[in-house]
């Protein structure tokens, strides 16, 4: 009842009498669990101020419950809640998922509706949206193959078709999460979301609405508080951005510039350094923030995960693409103008005295590296990053979350065998200590259950946005770096990825407690930003780096055949025809640096320099462009979806005629009396507005007459009455 009556359910109670009787919509076991934990950890005595309760329909919660929440006095013992694991639907699950008959593109919807009826709307969100991406991945994954088939890495065309695909993608998952509210009965569930047991209101005052005392924090403060994370997360990203930036500078330096001996163990640095600094910076970053989000005191714990997932998802992204964004626009463009200063430092380094070296240094080193006209930059090397980070570090990922898990399980049962052997050994003995007399054995028809709760207690929680993070970085390297073969590569991984995700659910976490949600929450909008950046990032890659017939491409092919050089182009296959925006001036400077003896002189160093700079500047115009457009496709394509998909569909007509039952049920309940009141006080009314009409008419005529005073004719009525 409660639920209809906010408009979140769209089913109608069929008792009136008893509004409990939901016969078409009974409780799932996640209701239930749901419900259960809430009257667990529900205040035992709130006071008005922290949890306003009330016993009447209208309210979210009603009565006290327990009080008993993990790390808070007085059960600061009690570390963790969680409901056991409903074995016999995992096995079903996991079973089903991994038969022949089940490798399909398209999972039931019935299926995703027993998830959510087990583990609640927040888990089924997400399976629903990993299958929705998955299906989705299918367009871009044709397109890009075909492109890739045909040898291109930077094309218009399949730019253009990416980010309208990723518009029709966020739009469409954004229409299909208000049908699959309904079709769950949780759209707008926001209504009567329980407050957090960690907000504390600044003061109580009266609602407005119901003339209840509430606990209230002004919105202001907690504005304030939130910007007090802009300084501070800034810090955090100039530090990982600092740590990223060296880490890739050692890492060019190791692979093109040094050719010492122990280059292939120093290949290993790299990685060494971001595996030392990198997870580290995260981890206290996020420690720091959660802080930052505690002090802001959020009402709903909706409000709550939203400014974390924000907080937590910018450096995770910074993390995922700093590197990427470096290779594509710094050593691209400018890598023959910096790996000579990264070689000169090199070899500083290697003359200092602290360091023993045979011989001289400089025979250490690629002599090539030396001088920007003689060295070409690796133009395979961003396509190179996007595969590990892709195709290798998925198979890493998902070892460690299924196979490490499985291999350590194996480990403790080993490692528990050898104690239990070695307690029997005593026991036998005679070797009892006090403490273990102390310990009370289970019961034998227990047993079982309490060894399965022990063991289930011994696994890590279940942490959404760990699977939401991963999904959207993979989103990030399909949408903005247009490599073609990316789709495809996802597409492989995803379909995978939904049943390793349903094993590391089932089998290496905790159960989760069921939560209430309408939507994936703040993850779509962070695919939005991510489609938005896309849209940037793309028109500059094609404006600067895509192959095309320039206007001084003739004379600068010609003046290389004089120069006898050989260069390569960034991002390009065929370097005999094809040139960039870029690489069209640059090379230029470099052969005609050749033909002046190959020393770079000072005037062609500067004209080099204003003219990157031009172009970087004239590189903002069809970024601009570009933006409008995206703006208006982006309107464009979400009337579309919602005409298409929204109205006059199944769901539409359910949600308008919950509300128009509503409204009937409140005629309904109005006996013949109350109709009698109305129907007066209607004819009154509409009485009262027709003698205003009449009278403001005769007002009118006498005003269009004549509206002054008549002396004469009251002079006469004067006489008569004295008459």
């Amino acid at each position: 009842m409660l639920d209809w009556l906010h408009g979140i359910t769209c089913v109608k109670p069929q008792s009136q009498s008893d509004p409990t009787s939901f016969s078409s919509q009974p409780y799932k076991p996640s209701d239930r669990l749901r419900h259960l934990y809430n009257i667990i950890t529900q205040e035992s005595n709130p006071s008005s101020s922290e949890s306003p309760l009330s016993p009447q329909l209208h309210r979210a919660l009603s009565g006290p419950g327990a009080g008993i929440n993990p790390g808070r006095a007085p059960f600061e013992h009690v570390k963790s809640i969680f409901p056991p694991h409903d074995l016999e639907f995992n096995h079903q699950w996991i079973s089903r998922w991994s038969d022949r008959s089940h490798f399909s593109i398209k999972i039931p919807q019935v299926e995703l509706d027993q998830i959510k009826d087990i583990y609640g709307e927040g888990i089924g969100y997400y399976f629903a949206f990993l299958n929705f991406y998955f299906q989705a991945l299918i367009l871009p994954s044709m397109m890009g193959f075909v492109i890739w088939s045909f040898g291109i890495k930077l094309s218009t065309t399949y730019s253009i078709g990416l980010i309208l695909w990723s518009l029709v993608f966020v739009e469409a998952w954004s229409m299909k999460e208000r049908l699959l509210a309904i079709r769950w009965n949780s759209l707008a569930c926001y209504k009567v979301e329980k407050w957090r047991i960690q907000f504390k209101p600044e003061k109580v005052v009266k609602n407005v609405i119901t003339n209840e005392l509430v606990g209230h924090f002004p919105w202001w403060k907690r504005e304030a508080r939130k910007l007090v994370t802009v300084p501070v997360l800034i810090i955090f990203a100039m530090c990982l951005v600092a740590i990223i930036t060296g880490i890739t500078a050692i890492e060019l330096i190791v692979g093109e510039v040094y050719n010492g001996p122990f280059k292939k163990v120093l290949s290993l640095l790299p990685t060494v350094l971001f595996a030392a600094c990198v997870p580290q910076l995260v981890s206290l970053w996020k420690s720091v923030a959660i802080r930052l989000v505690t002090w802001e005191n959020h009402t709903y714990e909706s409000a709550y995960d939203r400014s974390l997932t924000i907080k937590m998802f910018i450096v995770h992204a910074l993390v995922a693409y700093a590197s990427l964004i470096l290779t594509a626009f710094v050593y691209v463009p400018f890598g023959s103008l910096l790996i000579p200063h990264l070689a000169k430092f090199t070899h500083k380094m290697i003359k200092h005295d602290s360091i023993p070296v045979e011989g001289k240094a400089v025979k250490y080193l690629n002599q090539q590296t030396f001088n920007w006209s003689t060295y070409s930059i690796d133009n395979q090397r961003l396509y190179q990053q996007l595969f590990a980070y892709i195709f290798t570090n998925q198979v890493v990922n998902s070892f460690t979350e299924i196979g490490l898990p499985y291999l350590i399980k194996i480990v403790s049962f080993k490692y528990n065998q050898l104690i239990e052997e070695r307690q029997n050994k005593k026991e036998s003995d005679g070797q009892v200590s006090k403490k273990d007399l102390m310990v009370i054995p289970d019961l034998e028809d227990e047993k079982v259950l309490l060894d399965r709760l022990r063991e289930e207690a011994g696994l890590p929680e279940y942490q959404l946005f760990v699977e939401y993070a991963e999904m959207a970085i993979q989103f990030g390297y399909v949408v903005l770096w247009t490599w073609p073969i990316a789709p495809f590569a996802c597409f492989i991984n995803n379909f995978f990825e939904l049943r390793t995700d349903a094993i590391k659910l089932t089998k290496q976490s905790r159960r989760p407690i069921p939560t209430r949600s309408d939507s994936i929450g703040p993850w779509l909008d962070v695919l939005g930003s991510l489609t938005w950046f896309g849209a940037v990032l793309n028109t500059a890659l094609v404006y600067l780096f895509q192959p095309t017939q320039a206007i001084n491409a003739s004379s600068v092919l010609n003046t290389r055949q004089h120069a006898n050089s050989t260069i390569n182009t960034p991002f390009t296959n065929d370097t005999s025809s094809n040139q960039t925006i870029f690489t069209n001036l640059l090379e230029a400077t470099i052969i005609k640096s050749k033909l002046n003896h190959s020393q770079i002189t000072k005037t062609s160093n500067q004209e080099l320099y204003q003219s990157l700079l031009s172009i970087l500047f004239s590189t903002l115009i069809p970024i601009l462009i570009s933006e409008h457009l995206f703006l208006f496709s982006k309107g464009l394509i979400k009337n579309i979806i919602n005409r298409s998909m929204w109205l006059d569909s199944e769901a539409f007509v359910l949600k308008r005629r919950s509300e128009w039952e509503l409204k009937q049920t409140f005629l309904d309940r109005l006996d013949s009396s109350d109709w009698s009141l109305i129907l007066n006080d209607a004819h009154q009314q509409k009485k009262g507005v027709d003698d205003q009409s009449k009278v403001k008419e005769d007002g009118l005529s006498n005003e269009t007459f004549w509206n002054r005073d008549d002396l004469g004719l009251e002079e006469i009525n004067r006489m008569v009455k004295v008459d």
